[in-house]
């Protein structure tokens, strides 16, 4: 991202994992957690503004180990990080947030610009958040949200092609079987049934080339004992 008017990407999963990169590498654990726990609270779209600092980072996670029952030299690692000079820097972040969600209902896919509610969260694929530096041209982010959500909808058709070729495999042998056991019903025994498959729709191919066998032989010894 570097060069970038995009300050950050966050890709959030169903399951809840996410993946984040943002313009500032040594801050991205501190700001990947500010950012997540912001979307929440704003779900539309918004500005956020926030100051982040390495030292805070190691402060918060001193403090969380020590409050864990973590060693005392794995506490004092980190405060020593925290008093360290060289993070004592902050930067200051501002950013104008767009969220896009991918939502699966009924089988049909959608995209919306707005964070799913806790009542729909059972049918979102992932949910995408932008942040683009706030005083960046509006062009800017209307390009970055259409590149998004252009992907996403590639990503769309794509699944839906691969949706239907998958079912089409499935829908295809079993429609051949229907014929050959229709005409089987109505006295064709010449077409034999091919098992292409390894399984159940390849086992149902093979029994209905047994069953037609043994008509075929059936009929056969019937026809000798009528010449007979």
């Amino acid at each position: 991202m570097k060069n970038s008017s995009v300050g950050f990407v966050q890709v959030e999963l169903r399951d809840g994992s996410r993946y984040f990169s943002s313009q500032v590498p040594k801050v991205s654990d501190l700001l990947n957690a500010q950012v997540s726990n912001w979307l929440i609270e704003n779900p539309n779209s918004a500005v956020f503004r926030d100051s982040i600092s390495p030292a805070k980072l190691y402060r918060d996670q001193a403090n969380e180990m020590r409050a864990m029952g973590g060693t005392a030299n794995d506490v004092e690692k980190l405060e020593k990080q925290a008093a360290d000079p060289a993070n004592q820097s902050v930067t200051n972040v501002n950013y104008i947030v767009q969220q896009i969600t991918v939502k699966q209902e009924n089988g049909q896919r959608t995209v919306s610009s707005e964070r799913a509610s806790e009542a729909d969260a059972e049918n979102v694929l992932y949910t995408v958040a932008v942040g683009v530096e706030n005083g960046q041209p509006q062009a800017a982010l209307r390009r970055t949200l259409f590149l998004v959500m252009f992907v996403s909808l590639l990503a769309l058709a794509i699944a839906a092609y691969l949706a239907l070729r998958a079912a089409r495999a499935v829908v295809q042998p079993i429609e051949d079987l229907v014929r050959v056991a229709d005409a089987i019903s109505m006295g064709d025994l010449s077409r034999p049934v091919r098992a292409e498959r390894n399984d159940e729709i390849g086992d149902l191919a093979q029994a209905l080339e047994r069953m037609r066998l043994s008509l075929d032989s059936a009929m056969d010894r019937l026809r000798r004992r009528r010449r007979s």
